[in-house]
């Protein structure tokens, strides 16, 4: 849905996009977080979620995580 703009579900293009907030994220640290972002088929009720691009580094660093190959 975010690089489509489609629903896979049903196909719509009836989207919402839900800006990340105070409860819309996910743990990388004892005292941080990666922010989420949530597309939401207005159609058919399917969501997925991607964690923000601002937060994509702190994700990468997060849990001890091996390096990329």
């Amino acid at each position: 849905m975010k690089r489509t703009g489609r629903c896979p579900k049903c196909g719509s293009t009836d989207l919402l996009a839900v800006e990340p907030g105070l409860y819309n994220s996910f743990p990388t640290g004892l005292f941080s977080n990666a922010r989420i972002q949530r597309y939401v088929c207005r159609s058919c009720g399917y969501t997925e979620e991607w964690i923000a691009e601002d937060s994509m580094e702190k994700l990468r660093h997060s849990w001890d995580a091996p390096p990329e190959k």
